[in-house]
């Protein structure tokens, strides 16, 4: 009889702890969804392939997270970045922002001050770099790409060097990639 009042009594303090922290993680998703700017939409499918999007598979380009259905639709994004940050502009999508710096001033961003520049939610420190970025804004992209050149590269998953010329299949839509992972 102790045994099963002691199984009861943890079974209880489990579920007293274990709640409290299922509601702060929903309370995480709500406020990640609350930094998404209003009339915009949260990326959830492949920019190349039209497919789920999976954490594995991203790069980040000028200050945006792109997500992926697979590691090989990171080289057809990066030959023609421009026609998939258009088809973005156009359909309210905007990609998870991964800046830290303000592409105008090199200081902090504060998530007060944001513009969204053909597919591009950008991030400022103050309200006129906005305006000396509008001004000039191809300037300001090309210094975010050479700035991520220069710092470390991140490999899109680890263990797909061997992930060129091949033919596989998501969620029933076959395609053939001719991968240029800069592996």
């Amino acid at each position: 009889m102790k045994s099963i009042i002691t199984v009861l009594f943890l079974f209880v303090i489990a579920f007293v702890i274990a709640v409290p922290a299922l509601g702060a993680e929903e309370e995480k998703k709500t406020e990640k969804k609350a930094e998404l700017p209003e009339g915009f939409n949260a990326q959830t499918t492949c920019p190349v392939m039209g497919g789920k999007i999976t954490s594995m598979s991203f790069i980040d380009y000028q200050g945006q997270r792109i997500y992926f259905c697979c590691p090989g639709c990171e080289g057809s994004f990066l030959k023609d970045p421009e026609k998939y940050f258009e088809v973005a502009a156009k359909d309210k999508v905007m990609f998870e922002n991964v800046q830290t710096t303000c592409p105008v001033m090199g200081n902090p961003v504060d998530k007060k001050f944001f513009t969204y520049y053909k597919g591009r939610g950008i991030y400022f420190c103050c309200e006129s770099c906005i305006e000396k970025f509008n001004a000039e804004p191809d300037k300001y992209l090309k210094a975010m790409k050479e700035a991520e050149e220069k710092g470390e590269k991140k490999d899109v998953e680890k263990g797909h060097e061997d992930h060129e010329g091949h033919d596989h299949d998501h969620d029933g839509h076959d395609h053939d990639h001719d991968h240029d992972h800069g592996h």
